[in-house]
């Protein structure tokens, strides 16, 4: 039996003062390298874990929550649990991974998203480091044992917006087999977020998908399904039918560009073209 010490939430390194940096890096390494980073005082920690007070500790939203105070966006939760509630499990987020050449790991949600976690468990591959394929979000990762830990977190109370964003991508060598086996994502003010995981299928044929949002502002998600791997650009036209951006790779599957302008409002083209494919939508951006 752990008798807890006096307002230990957010005491996550036991120095006596709770929701300090160094408590939010103790609290990161845990989804990076797994439950032995807290050892010799695994019990402890976990009493100090439940920093946004809904009952549930070691989440990603504890991580969000902690990094909110640190940040001075949010206020601590006292001892007694007193304060503004969190609902976790309000909104779904769902995660898509899908394996072509490489693991490219996908998101799509109603709310902003302050943090991500995931496990992969995999047998007869060679896996490269994480390449985050996101801004504003740090990917951090280990892959021991056959087991892949990524985080997507923030340090400095950064989040994704609502919509479709691709997270990250995993180099992979082999044959073999690699499988999402948990995932945690949390809102941006540290509540959970309920994950539906989708195991992608690759595409039977080419096809280019309405940007989302659309009408949009200041940022776009563009999406299309190659079902081989093919070198394909992607151009971004004005009405008169001038270039003003341009996006090149070899990929193969359901691949996601996000489009951040800076140019001014109105209807653009975007056009996707392959070796054998090509097609053409519009957009409209308002500001």
């Amino acid at each position: 039996c752990i008798r807890p010490p006096e307002d230990d939430r957010g005491d996550i390194n036991l120095n006596g003062v709770a929701h300090e940096i160094a408590d939010a890096v103790i609290y990161a390494n845990y989804f990076i390298y797994g439950p032995d980073m807290w050892q010799p005082y695994y019990d402890q920690r976990v009493l100090a874990s439940d920093v946004n007070d809904d009952g549930i500790p070691q989440t990603i939203a504890d991580l969000v929550y902690l990094v909110r105070v640190i940040t001075g966006d949010a206020l601590p939760y006292p001892e007694s649990g007193e304060g503004v509630k969190l609902t976790p499990f309000a909104h779904n987020v769902h995660i898509t991974s899908t394996r072509a050449s490489d693991l490219t790991v996908s998101s799509h949600s109603d709310v902003a998203v302050g943090g991500a976690a995931f496990v992969f468990r995999h047998s007869g591959v060679e896996l490269g480091e994480p390449i985050a394929t996101v801004e504003g979000l740090t990917v951090s990762s280990s892959n021991r044992n056959g087991e892949l830990r990524v985080l997507v977190y923030s340090l400095d109370g950064n989040s994704l917006p609502a919509g479709n964003h691709q997270l990250f991508t995993v180099p992979v060598a082999g044959e073999g087999v690699i499988d999402l086996a948990d995932a945690q994502v949390s809102d941006n003010y540290g509540s959970m977020l309920a994950v539906n995981m989708h195991r992608g299928a690759m595409p039977e044929a080419y096809e280019l998908l309405q940007n989302y949002p659309n009408p949009f502002n200041a940022a776009t998600t563009i999406a299309f399904r190659l079902p081989t791997m093919t070198d394909w650009t992607l151009k971004i036209y004005n009405v008169s039918g001038q270039t003003v951006d341009q996006f090149n790779g070899k990929s193969e599957g359901n691949v996601t560009v996000t489009w951040n302008t800076e140019v001014g409002s109105g209807i653009y083209f975007y056009k996707l073209t392959t070796e054998t494919f090509s097609a053409t939508k519009k957009m409209i951006l308002m500001k």
